[in-house]
């Protein structure tokens, strides 16, 4: 049972950041096909009669939630439906799902996040060491990002350090340095400002707006306008841009096993960014 808390806690690193990305049209396809390996209606009844279903459900759930508690300082909403006792003894259940209404995790910040599983059948095997997936584990997540989020997640120091090693690309060419964006969040729009600091010239303010959009499975600025009195070219702008975009982080799931997660929707609504994906985790049988 112990294993299944690291679980929620690991589902949740990779629904907030984009590790392996694609584009998904038929997530269903995913699914695991029936018959499903689970007891029959006898054991699933004995386990309602008996309350074990109750019972292994509640501690399940419970050992989730403190999980998430100590990994995130965030509270959780955690919901399992089980097949029976046995079955969720074994690792497989009908979903599961986690909900917050604000989350922090490595530094990066989204608010009502909803996480939940699609398919009708998930299992996970644990042991002594690890767990694997013995067929896909599709997990749909819906989330908010408002502008305080945004202003927290590039204080980051994976951050930090993108726009360092940006800097640094430059050094050698001509002492170009960007710094200390700003965000702010209003209509359907983001606006960012940001310094740069140009030998001869000092230190001049960038003003820029721009929106989202999902490119292959990724949040991708889009449509974006600027300040341009310095006369960059708009593929300088772009790159600093891209730069700055708070959501492209990598990570991976293991040394051999890669999850996919894949952006559907993006938005820009009431002053917050809104968005909507997949994260599946190959089985690794």
């Amino acid at each position: 049972m112990k294993k299944i808390c690291n679980l929620g806690a690991i589902l949740l690193a990779f629904v907030l950041f984009q590790n392996v990305t694609y584009a998904i049209e038929d997530v269903a396809s995913f699914c695991p096909a029936e018959p499903y390996p689970v007891g029959g209606v006898f054991a699933s009844t004995i386990s309602k009669i008996t309350g074990t279903n109750l019972i292994l459900t509640n501690i399940a759930e419970k050992r989730i939630k403190f999980a998430l508690k100590k990994e995130t300082n965030s509270d959780f909403d955690v919901d399992i439906k089980a097949f029976g006792g046995k079955n969720l003894i074994e690792g497989k259940f009908k979903n599961l799902s986690m909900t917050s209404d604000s989350v922090k995790y490595e530094g990066f910040y989204v608010s009502n996040l909803k996480a939940y599983t699609l398919c009708d059948y998930n299992q996970v095997k644990f042991n002594s060491y690890d767990f694997t997936f013995p067929e896909n584990f599709v997990l749909k997540y819906e989330a908010k990002i408002t502008q305080n989020d945004l202003n927290k997640i590039i204080l980051r120091p994976q951050y930090r350090e993108k726009i360092n090693k940006f800097n640094q690309s430059f050094s050698n060419i001509l002492s170009l340095k960007v710094y200390e964006p700003q965000f702010t969040l209003a209509g359907n729009r983001i606006y960012m400002d940001f310094k740069v600091l140009l030998p001869f010239i000092g230190t001049k303010t960038i003003n820029s707006d721009f929106g989202l959009k999902v490119v292959d499975g990724k949040i991708a600025v889009a449509d974006f306008n600027i300040s341009n009195s310095l006369s960059f070219s708009s593929d300088n702008i772009l790159s600093i841009l891209n730069i700055f975009n708070p959501f492209n982080i990598d990570l991976s799931l293991d040394k051999n096993n890669k999850g996919i997660n894949a952006v559907q929707n993006v938005n820009i609504i009431n002053n917050e960014i809104v968005f909507d994906g997949v994260f599946i985790v190959p089985k690794s049988v």
